[in-house]
């Protein structure tokens, strides 16, 4: 799964496109990429937050760690 990134909307001082959020950046992406999540999710392929918090914690520094890659989660019966 590849990270989203903020998308730049080509605009004009006095209007942003349609489906342009100013927290969220392109709705429909955004839409895309937790969608994309669900499925992951719904197929048992998760990241453990232990995990994705040191690698946060890790940004800006000089010892920045790699995105966690997810683990497959045994199906539940």
């Amino acid at each position: 799964m590849t990270k989203p990134q903020p998308c730049a909307p080509e605009e004009t001082p006095d209007r942003k496109p349609r489906n342009w959020d100013p927290v969220y950046g392109d709705v429909e992406a955004y839409h895309r990429a937790v969608q994309e999540a669900l499925e992951s999710a719904k197929a048992g392929l998760l990241v453990d937050d232990e995990e994705v918090w040191a690698w946060v914690d890790s940004w800006g520094t000089e010892h920045e760690l790699p995105m966690p890659e997810p683990k497959v989660r045994p199906q539940s019966r």
